[in-house]
């Protein structure tokens, strides 16, 4: 670029100027995509994190697709930059029908050129069949197997399910009698579960365990066994007066 001046007493001046213009013709880079959970059922929301760099004119949009199997659009969303370099959006899969989705991810950057880039399946996930099956309840287990009123009996219990298991309980009751006491079991470790019970307040008599598990399904299944483990509250012992104690001593 030439530029000339000239004054009022005709002393003129002419300056050179080089100027360079840069085009932007490179598109954003996409990387470590991630979908979390990587798999769920339906009604699950998933949370899609994608990293957009544009080191010339920055980044201007990131938008994540999600297809099912059959590569047709299910959803389109916009993702938010969320520091750094990333940039997050969420999917909510109700309604969704079970199967493999991909996600692809384009990213638009800051320059006059638009540039664009489109990583096709940046990332899978998994919508479940729903689950159907209850726990399984196994190895009931009452210590001791007998003992008078005020006797603490430990129940045990193994409790299992593919999607974990969200409570379990134990109901004790009187088998001939109208005494019983629902206990919530704790988790002891494993896929054991726990539980004490205080017979101060049983009748002397034979008592059974009905153990109850529902898993952590959004179906919640649930499974009881009715009769599992039993025990005895036996009579307390006869108590022998103070005289005849003494005179027994003596």
């Amino acid at each position: 670029i030439s530029y000339y001046a000239e004054d009022s007493l005709a002393n003129s001046s002419t300056e050179m100027l080089t100027v360079t213009l840069v085009v932007d013709h490179t598109p954003p880079v996409i990387s470590n995509t991630v979908v979390s959970p990587p798999s769920g059922y339906e009604g699950t929301v998933f949370q899609i994190q994608s990293t957009v760099i544009d080191g010339d004119t920055g980044v201007d949009s990131v938008t994540a697709t999600v297809r099912d199997s059959s590569t047709s659009i299910i959803a389109t969303i916009l993702m938010t930059h969320t520091g750094s370099d990333v940039y997050a959006g969420s999917f909510d899969s109700t309604g969704s029908p079970v199967g493999v989705y991909t996600v692809d991810i384009t990213a638009v950057d800051s320059s006059p050129q638009a540039n664009e880039q489109t990583l096709q399946s940046a990332a899978v996930f998994e919508i479940l069949a729903p689950d159907t099956e209850p726990p399984t309840i196994s190895d009931p287990v009452v210590s001791p197997l007998s003992g008078e009123p005020g006797t603490w009996f430990n129940i045990i219990t193994t409790v299992t399910d593919s999607t974990g298991v969200a409570s379990v309980t134990a109901t004790v009751r009187e088998a001939a009698g109208a005494f019983t006491q629902v206990l919530p079991m704790s988790h002891s470790g494993g896929d054991d579960y726990v539980a004490a019970f205080d017979s101060s307040s049983a009748p002397p008599g034979i008592y059974v365990v009905d153990f109850h598990a529902v898993d952590s399904s959004p179906a919640a299944n649930e499974l009881t066994v009715h009769a599992a483990a039993g025990f005895e509250v036996t009579p307390p012992s006869p108590q022998i007066p103070l005289i005849e104690r003494e005179a027994l001593i003596a």
